[in-house]
């Protein structure tokens, strides 16, 4: 053997001894505790002989410190390995808790107070009070007729005691009756025809016609037939007809002011003159009181000197037609009316037809009353 390795075994010895100063001896297990052995003291001369574990790094002496704690029988307290991840986990729920009421004021809609201001007071002005003012009655040629009681048998023929209405243009025709026929009620020839309102509508005319036109083509009146007694008649076609009883002896034609025109159907018997049937039946008439007459139909008559009750005979019935007026009231408005429907009255037996408004010189009838 060499001298140099001698000598390195002789180093390895000296540090060998050296580290078992600081190692725990065998006698320290299974629970002895002997007396620590002297320690010789080293002279202060003599230079420190730095140990082993002060020369070891700290991981050894950690390892050396848990190998004598083994040595001994104790156990080294357990690692915490929770307590990072608990950190983590209190920081994401501070954070997340901060973010979630961060958020919940975020989304919080803002209220923001405006304050109004109260509308402007308006002095409210009363309304004026407006007088009621009582409307004029609307013309009666507007209004609707209705149905009548006839009058009682012994009063055939009204009492002659009426008087016409008021007419401005002083034609015949009163303003009443005018409007019936739509002329003008300030002037006697409506059309300028050169024949006054009162001829044309006797001679069932249109008044307000510029070229000829007749009554019933201007669809001014309306045409009855007594389908009974074979006897047609015009009357205004804003009046209304009424039959009294399902025989027809009696039929009525009433206008808007209630007024009516009345033909009834008397029996004749063919053995009594004329004159005494007439004494008989109208004992408070006087015969001589009445004209005859023909009208348009060349259907002949009697007429009363008023031209309210006209009397037709057609060799076996007596046609009596007459005016009545409203009870209590001594005005008429329909006259020349009432002349127009005697014109137009014809019987089963008349078959000449009027004649063309161009061949007549409208004299109306051999009487001048009518």
């Amino acid at each position: 053997m060499s001298d140099h390795v001698l000598e390195n075994s002789e180093a390895a010895a000296a540090n060998a001894s050296t580290m078992a100063i600081h190692t725990i001896p065998m006698e320290f297990y299974g629970g002895k505790n002997p007396a620590p052995p002297e320690i010789p003291v080293t002279p202060a001369a003599q230079k420190p002989t730095t140990s082993v574990a002060a020369a070891l790094p700290s991981t050894a002496q950690k390892s050396s410190t848990t190998a004598v704690g083994a040595a001994r029988g104790i156990q080294p307290p357990p690692r915490k390995s929770f307590l990072v991840p608990g950190i983590v986990a209190g920081v994401v729920l501070v954070v997340g808790g901060f973010g979630v009421w961060w958020f919940a004021i975020r989304s919080k809609p803002v209220t923001v107070a405006v304050t109004v201001p109260p509308p402007p007071v308006v002095a409210v002005q009363p309304e004026p009070v407006v007088p009621v003012v009582e409307q004029p009655v609307a013309s009666t040629t507007t209004a609707t007729p209705i149905a009548i009681t006839p009058p009682a048998p012994e009063l055939l023929i009204p009492a002659h005691a009426f008087k016409d209405s008021t007419d401005g243009d002083n034609d015949g025709l009163t303003d009443i009756e005018e409007e019936l026929w739509g002329t003008n009620g300030g002037m006697a020839d409506s059309d300028n025809d050169t024949f006054p309102d009162t001829t044309e509508i006797v001679n069932l005319y249109n008044p307000a016609g510029v070229t000829p036109e007749r009554l019933i083509d201007a669809r001014l009146v309306t045409m009855y037939t007594n389908s009974e007694y074979q006897y047609s008649l015009y009357y205004p076609n804003t009046w209304i007809d009424q039959a009294v009883a399902e025989d027809k002896k009696e039929v009525l034609f009433t206008s808007i002011t209630q007024e009516y025109f009345d033909v009834r159907v008397l029996p004749f018997p063919t053995d009594m003159p004329f004159a005494a049937w007439f004494a008989k039946t109208f004992p408070n008439e006087s015969l001589s009181a009445y004209t005859p007459f023909v009208n348009k139909f060349k259907v002949s008559g009697l007429m009363s000197s008023d031209g309210l009750v006209a009397i037709i005979t057609d060799g076996a019935h007596v046609y009596l037609l007459t005016y009545n007026g409203v009870a209590g009231r001594d005005e008429i408005n329909y006259r020349q009316t009432f002349k127009m429907m005697v014109q137009s009255f014809k019987t089963a037996s008349a078959s000449t037809p009027i004649v063309a408004q161009d061949d007549v010189k409208f004299v109306t009838t051999t009487n001048s009353s009518l």
